[in-house]
């Protein structure tokens, strides 16, 4: 939900998205439960219905994108492959929206084989919060 957020209003001064789904219509096809998702949460497959799918891709409102966001993923997620969390930041970059991508090796959907792991995610989260929220933080909008 953070991802589509971001793309659909700027009242917020920064953003931190975990394992995000960004493109409906490459997760059906490369996660471990694309069929359930085009059989309940979509009106079918991909090349039944494209623009359902367009429309509730977050990718697709890259364009509105103005909050820095951060994205978190792990390399060996299954549920949300990290090529998702991949094109979302190029898409931010070539914008030119401050965005960083921590990329948590190991690690599968909820990043918690390693303590460390987790204790790495909940640091990158705060610094990155402490950026743009913290009293003094500096504002770019």
């Amino acid at each position: 939900m953070t991802a589509w957020m971001v793309g659909q209003t700027d009242r917020f001064r920064a953003a931190v998205a975990l394992y995000p789904v960004t493109n409906w219509i490459t997760h059906v096809g490369s996660d471990d439960n694309g069929v359930l998702i085009a059989n309940v949460y979509r009106h079918g497959w991909p090349w039944e219905d494209p623009e359902d799918y367009i429309r509730h891709s977050p990718l697709f409102y890259a364009k509105n994108i103005k909050t820095p966001t951060m994205i978190i993923a792990g390399d060996e997620d299954w549920r949300v492959p990290t090529a998702q969390s991949a094109e979302f930041y190029r898409a931010l970059k070539v914008r030119g929206v401050d965005t960083v991508f921590v990329r948590v090796p190991g690690e599968s959907h909820g990043i918690g084989k390693r303590p460390s792991h987790r204790a790495s995610v909940l640091l990158h989260t705060l610094a990155w919060l402490d950026k743009y929220i913290a009293p003094n933080a500096e504002v770019r909008r």
